[in-house]
């Protein structure tokens, strides 16, 4: 059973237009994690596209970038659905309690994802090659953009449940769990990505050097 505030509820009785409002706030927080995670790392992708052409960053971003940035969408579409679940299950036992009813708000997933199709091993005229310093700079530029984005999402989607006005400790206390499941899971993927990015920008730096030595032991026989 749900336990109501009584100073609250005396404050406000039923109020069903907080119960919409909240699940509008974590929708819209939702939506912006989204749109980072495939607009923005769209974007960060196509800029490096036109800084590093080799095979190894088609791998770095087909292999490994992509699917760790879905598999983060799916863990994030898969709680925000069950906040909105719990907002409206105790929606719906606010109503009962007061003697109104209550009507739903369906959580809307989103269908955006990473396109990483520009990343190419050549350039135009058939050309592989990197530059170092601007890749990183870019590529971490862009991360952040994307860790600013959600951070700012994530703390907006925490406080909108933590002054709902309506819920009990137990429901918030889900709401904040499934928040901090999101927030850890997108830690981890950045920390990942960037690991596995600048291994393979020095594997590639290391392998350009080993040919050049090559190149030049060869000329001087």
């Amino acid at each position: 059973m749900l336990k109501l505030d009584i100073q609250r509820f005396e404050e406000m009785g039923y109020n069903e237009g907080l119960i919409h409002s909240l699940i509008n706030n974590e929708q819209s927080a939702y939506d912006q994690i989204m749109s980072a995670l495939g607009d923005k790392m769209t974007e960060m992708a196509s800029a490096i596209a036109g800084l590093w052409y080799a095979g190894n960053a088609v791998r770095f971003f087909n292999e490994f970038l992509k699917p760790v940035v879905d598999d983060t969408a799916n863990v994030t579409t898969q709680q925000f659905q069950n906040i909105v679940d719990t907002v409206n299950s105790a929606g719906q036992g606010w109503a009962n309690t007061t003697e109104n009813s209550y009507g739903p708000v369906s959580f809307a997933p989103s269908g955006k994802q990473v396109d990483v199709s520009s990343v190419r091993e050549a350039d135009g005229n058939g050309s592989s090659y990197m530059t170092k310093g601007t890749t990183s700079d870019t590529f971490n530029t862009k991360l952040n953009e994307v860790t600013q984005i959600v951070s700012d999402a994530l703390e907006t989607a925490k406080s909108a449940a933590s002054n709902s006005g309506f819920l009990s400790s137990q429901n918030e206390g889900t709401l904040q769990q499934s928040l901090a499941t999101i927030s850890n899971k997108f830690n981890e993927m950045m920390s990942n990505i960037r690991t596995e990015f600048n291994t393979a920008m020095n594997a590639k730096e290391d392998q350009y050097k080993a040919t050049e030595t090559s190149v030049n032991e060869s000329m001087s026989l």
